[in-house]
């Protein structure tokens, strides 16, 4: 009640404060109009959110996350920026509406809900849309192709989910793209197919995304080669740090949440494991100093280690097991000072591993 009666707040706070039950109908409508941020996360709030207009013209962020949030999404009309709804037990399809009602969105968080049906083309007219997070719902269907317009668009995470088909030639004209998952859906043909150059590979289209770190395209049914180009990817050669989904970048190493929580951050990765992958692994990916993370397991990748990997210096896991790499383990592999998880199993190597600076013995796993 008294939040209710202080019409000059601005900023509503109670994280992680241990609020349980349900919010009442009106509570909502009877704080000041002149707030800015409302944060409830992190409680044990609970029930449905009423489709209620929110009375806040100069709302910016709206954060509902981690409490025990049920039913469909909430239908507020309201100029908000940020919405956090995730890790709740929302259900039902994501709104056609939602961008007529928010249509100021810049950041929309519906992670670890249970939303079902398909991905809304609306979402394509939010001009200002930064990042969007759909991770580890139940969404189905195909992934729409009307992401031309998306200029600020940089986060982009839908894996965890059930969606298919290709990916849409749209996604290779975002130029702010630096966060792409889609890692554990059913997405199959070439990568992406709608931007083929050349019938069997991965085409080049794709490295013109200059500032990509990191890349997981892990877990679909891709087929094809690694382009060459992978080293004109600038932030992953240079390093360069980027914003990363706050507690929400996932490096998914044989299909499995994180083991190695150190890596998580800060990190430039390529995984593009559990595919259809083939031919040899180009030389050119060696280039890519900042690399800290490179999954190619479980493809069908030929032909020899290339000899330079060593020159992938911060690299601190790399896991090419699970496919059919021949010939000798490169000596360059003593260069990789940083190295702390490496996995060749099941190939056709031969010769010994060289001596690891991380590694107490030379061993795979």
């Amino acid at each position: 009640m008294w939040l209710q009666v202080q019409s000059e707040l601005t900023s509503v706070t109670l994280k992680n404060t241990g609020i349980s039950g349900t919010i009442p109908d009106q509570w909502f409508s009877k704080l000041s109009g002149q707030i800015t941020r409302l944060d409830l996360s992190k409680n044990q709030i609970e029930g449905k959110l009423q489709p209620h207009q929110l009375a806040f013209p100069i709302l910016q962020a709206i954060d509902l996350s981690s409490n025990r949030f049920e039913g469909p999404l909430p239908l507020w009309s309201t100029n908000v920026a940020e919405l956090f709804l995730e890790d709740n037990s929302f259900s039902g399809p994501i709104p056609q509406n939602l961008t007529q009602l928010m249509p100021g969105l810049q950041r929309l968080h519906l992670s670890r809900n249970h939303l079902s049906r398909g991905i809304p083309s609306s979402l394509c007219q939010l001009e200002n849309l930064q990042v969007l997070s759909l991770r580890s719902n139940h969404l189905s269907g195909e992934f729409p192709n009307c992401w031309n317009n998306s200029f600020t668009l940089w986060g982009f995470d839908v894996a965890n989910n059930d969606l298919s088909g290709a990916i849409p030639i749209s996604l290779g004209f975002l130029p702010s793209l630096t966060v792409l998952m889609l890692g554990n859906n059913k997405f199959h043909g070439e990568i992406p197919s709608s931007l083929q150059n050349r019938s069997g590979q991965i085409p080049p289209e794709l490295c013109s995304l200059g500032n990509l770190p990191p890349l997981d395209l892990s877990e679909n049914s891709f087929l094809g080669v690694i382009p060459k180009c992978f080293d004109n990817l600038a932030a992953l050669v240079y390093g360069n740090s980027s914003e990363v989904f706050e507690n929400q970048l996932y490096i998914v190493l044989r299909g499995r949440e994180p083991e190695y929580s150190s890596i998580v951050g800060d990190v430039n990765g390529i995984n593009l494991s559990g595919n259809d992958l083939k031919g040899e692994i180009p030389d050119e990916i060696t280039s890519i100093h900042g690399l800290h993370m490179l999954n190619l397991s479980r493809n069908q990748f030929s032909g020899r280690i290339p000899d330079k990997i060593g020159n992938l210096e911060k690299l601190e896991a790399l896991d090419l097991s699970h496919n059919r790499l021949s010939g000798s383990i490169p000596q360059s592999l003593s260069s990789m000072i940083a190295l702390k998880h490496l996995n060749l199993s099941y190939n056709k190597l031969q010769g010994q591993i060289p001596r690891l600076p991380q590694f107490n013995d030379a061993s795979v796993f």
